[in-house]
């Protein structure tokens, strides 16, 4: 049998998955590249490639992942099991990275807990028919997948993702969020058929924010507000006050040039001010003093002198000649 031919995208992942017998269940397993020595262990503490991480299921098969694609990943890989001591059982496959802009994407998206978040993967025509899935980064090595269109999603359910095979788009919805479902997320889909992998084709790095975080924030963030509305208004206070001393300033520089201006002050306007509200109107009377005093011509008739308007008065039904006797040059 030929090896299985896994089609993938620079800067994406992919998944190895390499199946070994019930019985070589805890046997040592390694992942290793055909034109390259070195081999990355199931027993070894960390691997010599930081993209490269290695999962044992116990269930039949060991998952290989590798990140962050690069063309130079390209080439045939071997899924190797000992079975005994120099006795190894090894099952090649085929890596082919593509350029493609549309794939890997990889999406920065933000949700409060208790809310849904729903995100799109694109995925080439020529895969179709090909199963997709939904993964996290963190859980790898502990569930294979959280969504997969094989398996209906059930009403309520915390992950679901529904094939859209006409626009060549999987929906991923993640539901109730909480503070756990911060992290990582991968959509893909099945590559090199049943004894190939999984190839990412859109990355999701989702932050999941608790209220109780961003209430802080919102309170540094009006507190900020006031202290610029503050000095925005201490600033306008301050160009006032500038205006003001400028213009006492010239008030002064007049009045040292010429000592028979009097400037009027604060205290001034205040005494005159009381002036005007103290004034009794009844009592403002001709000033027998003034020279033009006496020119005043005396009313007629019953009015007093005091009362030159009572003849005006409607409702006395005075005759017309009465009201042109008003006129002082008639009386002359």
């Amino acid at each position: 049998m030929g090896a299985a031919l896994l089609k993938v995208f620079v800067g994406g992942v992919v998944i190895f998955e390499c199946s070994y017998k019930a019985a070589d269940k805890d046997k040592r397993k390694f992942f290793c590249k055909s034109d390259d020595a070195a081999c990355f262990s199931s027993n070894a503490p960390r691997p010599t490639d930081p993209r490269v991480s290695l999962f044992d299921t116990n269930a039949g098969f060991f998952r290989v992942l590798i990140t962050a694609l690069v063309l130079h990943d390209s080439g045939t890989y071997d899924c190797v099991v000992e079975e005994a001591p120099n006795v190894y059982i090894r099952t090649a496959q085929t890596l082919e990275v593509n350029q493609h802009a549309l794939y890997m994407q990889s999406l920065v998206r933000s949700a409060l807990v208790g809310k849904n978040i729903t995100i799109n993967c694109t995925y080439p025509a020529s895969s179709v028919n090909d199963t997709k899935y939904l993964y996290k980064k963190e859980r790898m090595s502990a569930c294979p997948e959280l969504a997969s269109s094989l398996s209906p999603s059930r009403p309520g359910s915390k992950y679901s993702l529904a094939d859209d095979t006409q626009e060549h788009v999987t929906t991923v919805t993640i539901r109730k969020l909480t503070a756990e479902d911060d992290g990582v997320y991968w959509c893909g889909m099945r590559t090199g058929g049943i004894f190939g992998g999984v190839a990412m084709t859109t990355e999701l790095r989702l932050h999941v924010t608790v209220l109780a975080v961003l209430l802080p924030l919102i309170l540094v963030s009006l507190v900020l507000i006031a202290v610029l509305i503050y000095r925005c208004r201490a600033q306008q206070r301050q160009r006032e006050y500038a205006l003001i001393s400028i213009s006492l300033s010239l008030a002064v520089s007049c009045a040292d040039s010429r000592p028979d201006l009097q400037i009027p002050t604060r205290d001034t306007a205040v005494q005159m001010e009381d002036l005007y509200e103290n004034v009794d109107p009844a009592g403002l009377q001709p000033d027998p003093t003034r020279p033009d005093a006496g020119d005043e011509t005396e009313p007629t008739g019953s009015q007093s002198p005091g009362n030159v308007y009572q003849a005006l008065d409607p409702n006395t039904f005075l005759e017309d000649s009465q009201y042109q006797t008003l006129d002082t040059k008639l009386n002359e």
